[in-house]
C-alpha cells in the first residue's frame, strides 16, 4: 500500500503534469518539430511543485515529442513524465497533438 506521502505525492505530479500540458496547449506553445525532435523538454520544480531554474530540482516533468505527419498536417504524440530527482517515475501521461498546416483544413 501507498503511504499518504506518496499517495500525496503521486496525486500532486499527476495534477501538475496535467496541468503543464493542458497550459502549454491552451497557449498555442505547442511544441515545435524542427527545434525539439528527439530532445525532451524539461521543466523543473521545487518540493512545493513551484517552477525553478538551474539544474537543481526535486521533481522534473519531462515531455517527449515524436512528430508524425499527416496528410493535413502534423500530429505530434507526446509522452509526459513526472519523476522525482533521483530519476524515478511518479507519473505517465500521453496526449496526442494535432498541427494544422499552414494555410490548409482547419486554420
Amino acid at each position: 500500500f501507498l503511504t499518504t506521502q506518496a499517495t500525496n505525492e503521486k496525486n500532486q505530479a499527476a495534477n501538475e503534469t496535467y496541468t503543464l500540458l493542458a497550459t502549454l496547449r491552451a497557449q498555442g506553445l505547442a511544441p515545435q518539430p524542427a527545434a525539439q525532435e528527439g530532445a525532451p523538454l524539461v521543466y523543473r520544480y521545487d518540493e512545493d511543485w513551484n517552477p525553478v531554474s538551474g539544474e537543481s530540482s526535486e521533481y522534473v516533468i519531462r515531455l517527449e515529442l515524436e512528430n508524425q505527419p499527416t496528410d493535413t498536417g502534423r500530429l505530434t504524440r507526446v509522452l509526459a513524465l513526472a519523476l522525482t530527482a533521483d530519476g524515478q517515475e511518479i507519473c505517465r501521461l500521453e496526449t496526442n497533438w494535432y498541427h494544422p498546416a499552414e494555410g490548409g483544413a482547419g486554420t
